[in-house]
């Protein structure tokens, strides 16, 4: 497991709206989602939250942590403003990656096509592809790497999850509304995927869906901070319609 426990410089700023950064750490360098951005303390919870259910879901996704930013790390977001200190996001940065599409047929992992459509359905995640009749796809949320096995092959890697479950800026009782919860759209599903997503390929994803009960959820959610605006309502409303929508997608 990657845990990064100190940030020792900043690399780079970069204009999002989460404000990522690119940070050296004692564990080597990493994405950072900290305190401050334009966003909301709640995009960390939903970045957080999601990345941890693609992983349970059998999604390969980038290594993750939660890293305290102090004062004097001086992060500086890319609007120019500082980051606030506390707790933040961090992915480990991989090797080779290239984010937006490569030839399907070097893919090597097409299986997890299905899974990520799995995923954002699950999650309401409108931000990577919400549907043709809604918006346009957006391929700067895909990521691909180099196989581990097959250096002419690449894997999907599962990234993103700032603006899933979200009806509203921030995490608020209109998620867990029976509209959200029953939300019959299908997101995530990029035409170049729709022959990939099968009975068989969206089988095991389903069996994992199966389990994702309340006391696998209550134990991602306690990871969760306190400092990214997480009180004890704000985790029972996740609780509430992550349950709920995981049940109505199963069934």
């Amino acid at each position: 497991m990657w845990q990064p426990s100190e940030i020792k410089y900043s690399i780079e700023s970069f204009q999002t709206s989460t404000g990522v950064v690119r940070v050296m750490t004692d564990a080597g360098v990493g994405f950072l989602k900290a305190l401050g951005s334009s966003q909301g303390p709640h995009s960390l919870v939903r970045e957080y939250v999601g990345t941890s259910v693609a992983k349970f879901l059998g999604l390969k996704t980038l290594e993750f942590a939660i890293i305290v930013v102090h004062s004097e790390d001086e992060i500086v977001l890319g609007t120019g403003e500082n980051a606030v200190p506390g707790p933040a996001f961090i992915t480990k940065e991989v090797q080779s990656a290239i984010p937006g599409t490569v030839e399907i047929k070097k893919v090597s992992n097409t299986n997890e096509f299905a899974g990520l459509v799995l995923t954002d359905t699950l999650l309401l995640n409108k931000d990577r592809f919400p549907g043709i009749r809604v918006g346009n796809p957006n391929y700067d949320n895909l990521l691909f790497v180099k196989s581990s096995t097959d250096h002419t092959k690449y894997e999907l890697i599962t990234m993103d999850f700032s603006y899933c479950m979200h009806t509203s800026h921030s995490i608020g009782r209109t998620l867990a509304h029976i509209d959200s919860v029953k939300n019959e759209a299908i997101y995530g599903l990029f035409p170049e995927f729709k022959e990939f997503i099968t009975t068989d390929t969206i089988k095991p994803f389903k069996d994992k869906l199966n389990l994702l009960d309340a006391e696998c959820i209550n134990t991602i959610l306690t990871s969760v901070p306190v400092e990214w605006d997480f009180n004890q309502t704000t985790k029972e409303i996740l609780k509430d319609f992550l349950v709920s929508r995981a049940y109505y997608l199963y069934d």
